[in-house]
């Protein structure tokens, strides 16, 4: 029958179950991926930093037992780094480790380099790389000594472990302080001091190649699994459908023919209302909006009595959150004597939220003037919140990365399409790691959610705010060029600086953010927000840089 196509066409059963698919699958494609290849950095990471113990184990062996014995029964044998086929020199402790990193990278394939900014005169003319410099500036700054970076290196994928070489005796320090080929001031160094770098740097292209085929393989296998159960559930439900369709379209067209035969019979009419109102939710209205007819199912979803509904507004259903847009256009439609569609959140007598696909349509008489309306509902509210769940972050309630990505994708094309300003920061808590550390990461979490919480309160209703990473939140301010998100930036740092935990104390952020360029794309904007973000860290935090 054509009635049960329209039905067919009309139906919202594939819609949630291709939903949650799509939702299952991008979260797997994401999850696999990112847990394979954090897990593999971790052990080569772990691998690395025990490489690096073992090292500075041979060299504290090579000074407490070779070095001393020869200082104490062979006085002539002297130490030097230019030691290689000169009778009577043997290689200085840096210099051991030096020829073992050598040794390490031509037999494994893996290598390792000693530096420092204060080498010996050997090594004075060396320049030292990028990643160098940094591994040094990081590793004093970091407690735990350690840097780590993923890098392209000969157009091969490495990660690279910078461990500081610290100064370990009283022996190290003598040597350091008095070496004639030393080009630092004397007695420069003490115990503890960090003197250099130890660096191993780890291929991983096997690594990432066998990654991906367990992705790949775990992904195939739950793809074909999920198309399995979505083909067996949209038989079983097509086949139920056809079924309660075929016997709607029966009644209806039975009713249809009484009806045409006597428009005046109630019993008939009536045995229609009961159907429908045994299934949707359902309600009129006079033209004021004022409830003029509820049924059962609208009492039950809304926890009001009917004495409590009829005569008042459908306003008081409706939630603070509702957009007002919607409303305006729901009595543009029906005023106009048009029938609205659309999905609408509501709120009970008790306060509990519900959402409800609405079809409104006016009644009209014989003239063509509008005498009620009708309003037909259905909860879907289950499916609502699905969807909600799966763009919200779960510890601080605002949106998630799934969202702000989703979102953004969107502004990026009408900013290309309208040449609006539009801009996007980064936001990261000052110290996180030491509020986890000292108080627990339940305390952590707290002031995750305050920070979160409180910019909520605050963010404009135009722009976007979700939680990225960790302790990184990000900020997407549509039509707003740089000078004026870093007025609106101020006033975020400012909230955040007046947080006091009752426990962590102050809470601060750094701020980095950039303003959309001709062409950029999201990771073109994130690299440009992290580098400035970096740079407000370098600036002594709680403060706002940009970069454009």
């Amino acid at each position: 029958m054509s009635t049960s196509n329209n039905h067919l066409n009309r139906t919202n059963i594939f819609k949630p179950i291709v939903i949650t698919t799509l939702i299952i699958v991008g979260v797997l494609a994401l999850y696999i991926p990112y847990i394979t290849d954090k897990n593999s950095a971790k052990t080569i990471i772990e691998h690395s930093l025990n490489a690096v113990k073992q090292i500075k184990l041979t060299r504290a062996y090579y000074v407490d037992s070779v070095v001393k014995d020869i200082k104490k029964y062979a006085p002539n044998i002297t130490f030097s780094y230019d030691h290689k086929g000169v009778n009577g020199v043997i290689p200085l402790p840096t210099t051991v480790i030096h020829d073992l990193s050598g040794i390490f990278s031509d037999k494994t394939g893996i290598r390792y380099n000693l530096y420092s900014e204060f080498p010996f005169k050997n090594r004075a003319d060396r320049n030292l790389t990028q990643f160098q410099r940094e591994a040094i500036r990081f590793t004093k700054q970091s407690p735990d000594g350690v840097y780590t970076k993923r890098d392209i290196i000969d157009g091969k994928p490495v990660i690279r472990v910078a461990v500081t070489d610290f100064m370990t005796s009283e022996a190290c320090v003598k040597c350091h302080n008095n070496h004639p080929d030393r080009t630092w001031e004397k007695n420069k160094w003490k115990v503890g001091d960090k003197r250099g770098v130890l660096e191993v740097i780890t291929p991983i292209e096997d690594e990432i190649a066998a990654n991906n085929m367990l992705k790949y393989s775990i992904l195939a296998l739950i793809i074909t699994m999920i198309i399995l159960l979505l083909g067996y559930f949209s038989s079983m439900f097509i086949r139920r459908e056809k079924e309660l369709f075929h016997t709607i379209d029966e009644t209806s067209d039975a009713l249809e023919k009484e009806i045409e035969v006597s428009s005046s019979n109630e019993s008939l009419l009536q045995e229609y209302k009961n159907a429908i109102d045994v299934s949707a939710i359902v309600s009129k209205a006079s033209l004021d909006g004022k409830i003029t007819y509820a049924n059962d199912e609208f009492c039950k979803i809304s926890e009001y009595t009917l004495d409590e509904l009829i005569g008042n507004n459908h306003r008081i259903l409706c939630h603070p959150d509702q957009p007002k847009q919607e409303f305006k256009r729901l009595w543009e439609t029906i005023t106009a004597k048009k029938i609205y569609k659309g999905t609408l959140k509501n709120i009970s007598k008790s306060g509990k939220v519900y959402y409800v696909d609405a079809t409104i349509a006016p009644i009209l008489d014989k003239e063509g003037n509008i005498l009620e309306y009708l309003a037909i509902r259905y909860n879907v509210t289950d499916h609502i919140q699905a969807i909600n769940y799966a763009y919200t972050d779960n510890l601080t309630g605002i949106a998630n990365r799934n969202k702000f990505e989703e979102v953004i994708d969107y502004e990026l094309r009408q900013t290309k399409r309208y040449n609006f300003p539009m801009c996007l920061a980064i936001v990261d808590i000052d110290h996180f790691k030491a509020f986890n550390d000292n108080f627990g990461h339940l305390i952590g979490d707290e002031v995750l959610v305050a920070l979160a919480q409180s910019l909520k309160k605050n963010i404009r209703e135009t722009d976007l705010f979700a939680r990225w990473g960790g302790e990184e939140f990000v900020i997407l301010l549509k039509n707003t060029d740089v000078e004026r998100s870093l007025r609106v930036l101020e006033k975020f740092r400012v909230i955040i600086e007046n947080i006091q935990h009752d426990k962590a104390g102050r809470i601060t952020a750094s701020f980095g953010v950039t303003e959309y360029q001709k062409g950029d794309t999201l990771d073109m904007m994130l690299q440009r927000a992290d580098e400035a973000l970096y740079q407000a860290k370098d600036a002594g935090r709680n403060c706002i840089r940009s970069v454009l």
